[in-house]
């Protein structure tokens, strides 16, 4: 099977995937002999298109010439073959940021609707992720939950010389009473850790190790949580691979109740490691909206910035951070009737808007790349929308702010001040990946870098 690789935010050439799953042959033997090369690639781009648009959409995938665009989505999906539904090829979207990266900010927002997952879509089981770059979620609500673990209770059939529990009156009546036998048999509930929930827990460790390739790259904090998990449950816990009907066998009353998040979580590691597909050599399409998850995890700082630094804090997420617009009426004239930014910051004499934008603006920008192109256009855009925040502000004090991802080692922030009022800045502050770097240092510089950009006020 043919696997075609592309970045979030780029394009890549259609013409070999057109090529290698048929789609140019059948528009070549369709189009007869006076068609030239320009109207066969059209015709194969339609079928193509047509054939493959729900898995396109799924991506958030869109074809503008002869080329196929990513947006802020990074996944998996199968390509069909031009003839019959068989598939014929894998197209993965690698991820801006690092998977590792992704795996911190997934478990420390806690956010889950970033992931979206078809387990109808098979994809060759060889292109699978690592599952350690999905596992922090699952491994933080285990490690969290079994601080005080459910127990459940086996039946256990004993042989005493006493009575207990329910015991076998009929056998000691006529098999052992009459011949002076004074032995019971006795079934008695033992408490035990070797459960259900707890056997899925157990593949599910055995499953992440299984699929680690190279341990120095797995993150020290990952390693830990797999092996105070495994050192809780212990050795005398049997395994048992899941299932749908193990899965929905699950107890969740009870002492069980606070287990209901970690199901979900063990259900998304064996829905990503294919054993719920009836055909075991397979995986399943997924989508990662990193977009997303890259805008919840600034606002997981900016909140955290706020607790720690005297600032009220306001979220487009759940509409707090919304500015209401009003204006007379007239019927030729339509407007917004408010504006939603990512994060709103308050102090008594300070505001600071923040918008997170989820592009490789800020790099380009620090660098000698085409100033021309549609992405200058974009970025201009976005601070012009920023800074129209500010008109409706009503505090003395006010900071604009763009945060983008930084993949390159430019300056740490940028800032201009108004020449009619120094205390308007308008602003450029970046999350800085790095693979050497962990989510914690990510979190200080971000925050340190706010607190520098504060100081321009006073």
């Amino acid at each position: 099977m043919f696997l075609f690789e592309i970045n979030e935010n780029s394009s890549l050439s259609l013409k070999q995937i057109l090529e290698k799953l048929g789609y140019v042959k059948l528009a070549s033997v369709g189009s007869g002999r006076g068609a030239d090369e320009s109207q066969i690639i059209s015709k194969a781009i339609m079928r193509f298109q047509r054939k493959n648009q729900e898995y396109l959409e799924f991506l958030g995938l869109r074809i503008e010439g002869s080329k196929i665009i990513s947006s802020s989505k990074s996944g998996l999906i199968p390509l069909k073959n031009a003839l019959g539904n068989e598939v014929g090829a894998n197209l993965i979207i690698q991820p801006m940021i690092n998977w590792q990266t992704i795996s911190s900010f997934a478990s420390i927002t806690k956010e889950r609707s970033w992931l979206t997952i078809k387990q109808s879509w098979p994809v060759s089981k060889a292109l699978d992720i690592e599952l350690w770059y999905f596992a922090k979620p699952f491994l933080k609500e285990a490690t969290s939950i079994l601080k005080r673990p459910a127990r459940g209770f086996k039946n256990k059939t004993s042989t005493d010389y006493f009575p207990q529990g329910r015991t076998n009156w009929v056998d000691f009546s006529i098999n052992k009473s009459p011949y002076k036998q004074f032995s019971f048999i006795n079934n008695t509930s033992v408490s035990t850790f070797n459960t259900l929930p707890h056997s899925l827990i157990i593949w599910c460790l055995s499953a992440i190790r299984k699929s680690i390739l190279n341990i120095n790259q797995v993150p020290k904090e990952i390693l830990e949580d797999l092996s105070q998990i495994e050192l809780i449950l212990g050795n005398n816990i049997d395994m048992i691979t899941p299932t749908r009907k193990n899965l929905d066998s699950l107890p969740r009353s009870g002492a069980w109740s606070g287990y209901q998040n970690l199901y979900d979580e063990v259900e998304h590691i064996a829905i990503l490691s294919g054993v719920l597909n009836e055909d075991k050599k397979m995986g399943c399409a997924y989508s990662i909206q990193t977009e997303k998850l890259f805008e919840e995890f600034i606002i997981h700082m900016c909140q955290d910035f706020a607790k720690n630094n005297g600032f009220k804090f306001y979220k487009d997420s759940n509409d707090t951070s919304r500015i209401g617009l009003q204006a007379s009426e007239h019927r030729n004239f339509m407007m917004l009737n408010s504006l939603r930014p990512d994060v709103v910051l308050l102090s008594n004499d300070i505001l600071i808007v923040i918008d997170a934008k989820y592009k490789r603006h800020y790099d380009l920008a620090s660098s000698s790349y085409n100033k021309e192109g549609e992405w200058f256009q974009e970025m201009r855009h976005d601070i012009h929308q920023v800074v129209g925040y500010s008109i409706f502000a009503d505090r003395p004090k006010k900071i604009m702010l763009l945060t983008h991802p930084k993949l390159t080692d430019t300056s740490e922030y940028r800032v201009w001040t108004s020449t009619r009022n120094r205390n308007n800045l308008i602003g450029l502050l970046p999350m800085h990946y790095d693979e050497k770097i962990d989510i914690k240092s990510i979190k200080q510089r971000y925050q340190t870098n706010l607190t520098n950009i504060i100081l321009y006020l006073k």
